[in-house]
């Protein structure tokens, strides 16, 4: 499912792109990757709890907009942070609904 998930994610961060300025993109989105999709989620990790929190704040709304109309499904986008020295609580939200 790493396949479908990366696909999703690419989808998507194009569509970011397109919504965001260049600069905040390559700040908070250029080095988020696709962990893993099912049917009722997609995890994103983002490089660090830092990250992982501020687009929580304040861009989860619009990445969970924009993983529903790539994936065409409603998905609960989860974002963990790739930080083993500290713990991971995470951000959700369903998108598509």
């Amino acid at each position: 499912m790493t396949g479908e998930a990366e696909a999703i994610w690419t989808r998507t961060a194009e569509r970011i792109k397109q919504e965001v300025p260049p600069g905040t993109f390559n700040l908070w989105f250029a080095h988020v990757r696709a962990a893993q999709v099912d049917e009722r989620s997609l995890e994103l990790t983002a490089p660090s709890e830092y990250v992982r929190d501020r687009l929580t704040r304040n861009h989860l709304d619009l990445i969970t907009k924009l993983v529903g109309q790539v994936s065409g499904r409603e998905l609960e986008v989860r974002l963990e942070a790739d930080d083993p020295t500290r713990s991971r609580s995470d951000g959700r939200r369903r998108a598509g609904g």
